[in-house]
């Protein structure tokens, strides 16, 4: 942890060129690819999350971000129980349990 934030506080402050590699290193890339694979790649990834349940992957994203932007844990906490409520009388929530009753892929659509 300590060698990332020292790298990370050198990028910043040089503002070099860094490649591929450093960055995925420092943990400012999560996935490296073969050279002419990036599109190809991306269209998985995003596939992938596109099946994902929207509610949860708002959720989670603005989970990490209040981790960075929340000033208090209590604060963070009274948002994800509500974010947790809005999700368990949603239709997703209803959607995910009848797709995994009935043993097929759950259709989601953000409500």
């Amino acid at each position: 942890m300590f060698r990332v934030l020292l790298s990370a506080m050198e990028m910043l402050l040089l503002g070099e060129p860094v490649d591929a590699q450093r960055a995925y290193d420092a943990g400012l890339v999560n996935r490296l690819c073969d050279e002419g694979d990036a599109l190809a790649t991306a269209l998985f990834m995003a596939e992938r999350l596109g099946a994902m349940a929207p509610l949860v992957m708002q959720t989670v994203k603005r989970t990490v971000n209040d981790q960075i932007l929340t000033p208090t844990p209590s604060e963070v906490m009274f948002r994800r129980q509500a974010e947790i409520d809005v999700m368990l009388k949603s239709h997703d929530y209803a959607e995910g349990i009848s797709a995994f009753n009935e043993g097929r892929q759950p259709k989601f659509n953000g409500r």
